[in-house]
């Protein structure tokens, strides 16, 4: 995955297209995993070299319900974060500019994966999105509004017996 200063963009908004859903594994921290086992059972997460990650089903996220997440008040923190990378230093030393993002005295440089179709596109200044971002990376803000679909799924997954593989 290459990873693009975000200056190079002006604007952004989930399209709700599912490609992220689709394209990549999701990593979990031990919490995220046993938060997302206990709530949906253990066959909604796999475990690889003592790595945990989202299990996926025909080639997709086991929680996407058509282009949406079907939980999506309980996303793990990198599909709340995607396509945003905020990290406390820059990739290369000459991106430093371009990356850079100062917010409440703080600076932190943000990145964004290229392949999002929602780069460039909608209303959403990406600065706004980047704010709230950062707010959920340092745990802020657990609520999306510019991070997120506007095309919310109602939660159809509720007891761990409705999620059978």
């Amino acid at each position: 995955m290459k990873l693009v200063p975000w200056r190079f963009f002006r604007t952004w908004e989930c399209l709700a297209c599912g490609l992220c859903c689709r394209r990549y594994i999701v990593s979990l921290s031990r919490e995220e995993a046993l938060r997302l086992m206990e709530k949906y059972g253990p066959w909604v997460i796999s475990i690889e070299g003592g790595k945990y990650f989202l299990r996926r089903v025909n080639g997709t996220c086991i929680f996407q319900r058509g282009n949406l997440c079907g939980i999506q008040d309980d996303k793990p923190i990198a599909c709340r974060l995607w396509p945003f990378f905020i990290l406390n230093k820059p990739i290369k030393a000459r991106d430093r500019l371009l990356a850079e993002f100062n917010w409440n005295d703080y600076s932190f440089y943000v990145y964004v994966d290229p392949f999002c179709r929602g780069l460039n596109k909608g209303s959403t200044p990406i600065e706004k999105a980047i704010i709230e971002a950062i707010k959920i990376k340092i745990g802020e803000q657990k609520t999306q509004f510019y991070t997120t679909s506007k095309y919310i799924l109602k939660p159809s997954i509720k007891k761990k017996e409705s999620l059978r593989i």
